[in-house]
């Protein structure tokens, strides 16, 4: 039987984010060099909104931005869609920080 052992980590403890999250298997990107935009639910539990937030902010990439959808979890595109496809209409019209 494995036993696991939780710790919490507080704030001020809190090693600062790198951009690197290791997932074995997985090659790492924390830049691009063409816009990106990030679509995330803040109830999302699959994909940890703090950490998608921390990612965002350490990627490079000539044009970002990250749409927070607040009824959401892992799907905005089923749980918000009309929100979802305003997106890309403020992309095209450059209003993605609205």
């Amino acid at each position: 039987m494995r036993r696991f052992i939780a710790s919490t980590v507080t704030p001020s403890t809190r090693p600062p984010f790198t951009g690197r999250v290791p997932i074995p298997g997985i090659r790492q990107l924390n830049r691009a060099e063409i816009p990106v935009y990030f679509l995330h639910g803040r109830y999302d539990y699959t994909v940890s909104y703090t950490l998608a937030k921390h990612y965002f902010e350490a990627f490079r990439a000539p044009e970002k931005a990250f749409f927070t959808f607040g009824h959401s979890a892992h799907s905005p595109h089923f749980e918000e869609p009309e929100r979802v496809r305003e997106v890309p209409e403020r992309v095209l019209k450059g209003r993605v920080n609205e």
